[in-house]
């Protein structure tokens, strides 16, 4: 591993990249590194790390494998006024188990560097660490998305891809809606137009009340109405007071299927629901129970 000191921002570089693990980049003694998780950044001949500071992410999530690039990634996008960006980096690796004194040290690092971004920013931290609340990070062949906002998480085996997202505020009201793509398969066939789709989607909706839920059904009731009628045929997976988990199947063409989940917790409620093809849900049915079991509040 590759030891970083003090990080800088490089000019633009117009050099075409177009190899697999290591070239020696056209700027004096550089050279030019694709790490295991498929990140590329220069190392200085004095062992410095080099990105691009500008966002160059999709909420990929951070991991050990590339844990030097996104360090200082995020640290230089901070630096180029990419704040949020930045922040959902350095945030993504705090929320990472600290399981070695690799990622203990880069842990250590980020703090510091929040802690500085809080003291430059002042009151206008709070907005942007709203706006940098969806963390995303890879540790033993498991991605977790968090979101500390809404205070939830939930896990991929294998692939994630955050479609969408939404937000309505009002007063001390809060709603977040997020759009989620799995895939099961770490080589995915594409169709002719080289769209490989996904396995599963997985809609949540989270909203923060100004009093606490105390009455499951009133919160599914809610939702129901907000929903409307549907032709789905519904059986019961999990339920207690605080949450119910239910397998569904459309009775109709083309018979969809998936999962649904409704929880509340304090103030804070929550409706999940994962959507397959009828062939696609008898395919990954037990990967399917097991990403809805990693959901957590």
């Amino acid at each position: 591993m590759f030891k970083a000191a003090l990080i800088r921002i490089i000019p633009i570089l117009t050099l075409i990249l177009s190899f697999n693990i290591f070239i020696q980049a056209q700027m004096p003694d550089w050279t030019l590194i694709e790490d295991k998780d498929n990140n590329r950044f220069y190392i200085d001949r004095n062992g410095k790390i080099w990105t691009s500071g500008k966002p160059e992410f999709d909420y990929k999530p951070v991991s050990i494998e590339g844990l030097d690039y996104y360090l200082n990634h995020g640290i230089e996008l901070i630096k180029s006024h990419n704040k949020s960006e930045g922040l959902i980096l350095l945030k993504s690796i705090l929320a990472m188990p600290a399981a070695n004194d690799v990622i203990y040290k880069a842990q250590i690092t980020a703090s510091k560097h929040i802690k500085n971004l809080i003291k430059i920013e002042g009151t206008r931290y709070e907005d942007l660490n709203k706006n940098a609340s969806l963390l995303l990070f890879k540790y033993n062949d498991s991605i977790t998305l968090f979101n500390d906002d809404m205070m939830y998480r939930i896990n991929a085996p294998v692939f994630i891809k955050i479609i969408s997202t939404r937000t309505r505020q009002k007063l001390n009201y809060k709603y977040h809606g997020i759009l989620l793509g799995y895939r099961f398969l770490e080589k995915t066939v594409k169709d002719k137009s080289g769209y490989s789709g996904y396995d599963l989607l997985v809609a949540i909706d989270s909203e923060r009340f100004p009093y606490n839920l105390k009455n499951l059904n009133n919160f599914m009731d809610n939702w129901r109405m907000r929903l409307g009628n549907d032709t789905l045929e519904r059986t019961i997976l999990q339920k207690n007071s605080t949450y119910i988990i239910n397998n569904y199947k459309d009775k109709y063409s083309p018979y969809y299927s998936g999962v649904e989940g409704y929880y509340i917790k304090n103030n804070y409620g929550y409706f999940l629901k994962a959507i397959s093809s009828l062939e696609n849900f008898r395919k990954y049915e037990t990967e399917i129970i097991k990403v809805i079991n990693s959901f957590k509040i």
